[in-house]
């Protein structure tokens, strides 16, 4: 395969996606011209430190891989818009999917031009990394338990967000959301997996809101009776979110199209 490789030089898309790889080899690391790279569904595990060398990478799908950490080499993509490094699957009898997310190493935070990053491990340090991630539309991340409120600073700080969704890696972990203010005012999409409660007070602020999806929250209370007020709203998931068997739907002018529950 690096033979292969080394022939083509100057292609600017490797779309691995039907194709039977295992591995990535440290070859890919001379396609110095690539603007696109996808191993989305395949069995690689392991990103080769050379893929530092693709300074023109604009997209890295690794969407469905086994990769679970990208090499340090990954902050020298300066030109990186979009990375997606993550894996779904359900476990049986379950409706709600596990995820696997990556680890990033500290420096990622000079990928100054990234709009979409699924999914990561986010420690204290990885959230001040995020912080240096203005033009992010687009983020999916795994907090540390007790993190909350540095989370919550962070979600502020990301003006241009459209897209977020945070994911505790188990139900018995608390999402604590509810220091959040002011949250960005371009919010189209939220998902949240974990023990929250109660609904943070600003998740009725963002007008945009079409979608919503609150899983393993264990809500006391019954999430329709104020969903509401967000007028937009399209699409709406409630798994293993409230504790009791009814839901309210009192509001005549609601737009919500699809209901999951």
């Amino acid at each position: 395969m690096n033979t292969s490789i080394a022939n083509f030089k100057l292609m600017k898309v490797l779309d691995l996606e039907d194709a039977p790889v295992v591995y990535l080899p440290e070859g890919v690391g001379s396609l110095l011209n690539l603007h696109y790279l996808s191993l989305r569904n395949k069995k690689v595990k392991i990103i080769p430190k050379s893929i530092g060398n693709l300074l023109g990478l604009e997209s890295l799908d690794l969407k469905n891989t086994l990769v679970r950490e990208l090499p340090v080499e990954i902050r020298n993509l300066k030109k990186l818009r979009y990375l997606m490094v993550y894996q779904y699957y359900f476990t049986s009898g379950s409706s709600i999917a596990e995820e696997a997310a990556a680890k990033l190493h500290p420096g990622f935070g000079s990928l100054t031009n990234l709009q979409k990053l699924c999914i990561i491990e986010a420690d204290s340090e990885v959230l001040k990394e995020l912080m240096k991630l203005r033009q992010l539309r687009k983020l999916s991340i795994r907090p540390q338990n007790g993190n909350g409120k540095d989370l919550c600073v962070l979600i502020a700080n990301l003006e241009n967000l459209e897209n977020l969704i945070v994911l505790m890696k188990s139900k018995e972990e608390v999402l604590d959301l509810q220091s959040l203010s002011n949250p960005p005012q371009y919010l189209q999409r939220l998902y949240f997996k974990g023990d929250m409660k109660k609904l943070p007070d600003w998740i009725f602020k963002p007008k945009n809101v079409i979608r919503l999806g609150l899983d393993l929250s264990g809500l006391t209370e019954d999430p329709i009776r104020v969903l509401h007020a967000l007028p937009n709203l399209l699409q709406l998931r409630l798994a293993g979110t409230y504790n009791y068997e009814l839901f309210h739907f009192e509001a005549e002018n609601w737009k919500l199209g699809l209901a999951r529950f």
